[in-house]
């Protein structure tokens, strides 16, 4: 009997952090593809805030689902048909932007995180869309609100 009940303890132990890596992290902290070629969908792991070189999510791209700052940062790859941008910095070289996330939305900030009236534009979730007149070539971070752990 003894021995019944430790192996349903381990295997219950066993279960429960199977499921714990099924499920994924909250959006916050949950590790994007970076592709910014898809999002989160109903998994519940998390989606990408997508900065793009160009307007309308073309060129080089630069996917991240954490509040970060952009320095140090450079566009990779290509997008829709344009490698524009590729190996060039993100801060300051922004026109477009799209949340892959579900449920979070992104806020793109002029100035680095910290900095105290930080100007921004909010993308809602799972929405794409050009920065506005105060944030192309002009985006230094971006941030995650929302529920939960965004």
């Amino acid at each position: 009997m003894r021995r019944i009940r430790t192996l349903l303890t381990g295997t219950t132990a066993v279960g429960f952090l199977t499921a714990g890596l099924v499920l994924g992290a909250p959006a916050a902290n949950a590790s994007g593809s970076g592709s910014c070629s898809g999002g989160d969908g109903s998994t519940g792991a998390g989606g990408d805030g997508c900065l793009y070189y160009h307007a309308n999510q073309v060129g080089g791209y630069f996917g991240s689902p954490y509040s970060i700052n952009y320095q140090g940062k450079t566009f990779g790859g290509c997008n829709k048909g344009s490698c524009a941008g590729d190996g060039q910095p993100v801060r300051n070289n922004a026109a477009s932007v799209q949340n892959w996330d579900t449920a979070c939305t992104l806020h793109v900030q002029v100035y680095p995180l910290g900095t105290s009236g930080n100007v921004g534009q909010s993308i809602a979730p799972w929405t794409a869309g050009n920065l506005n007149s105060t944030l192309t070539n002009n985006n230094a971070s971006q941030t995650w609100s929302g529920p939960g752990a965004c």
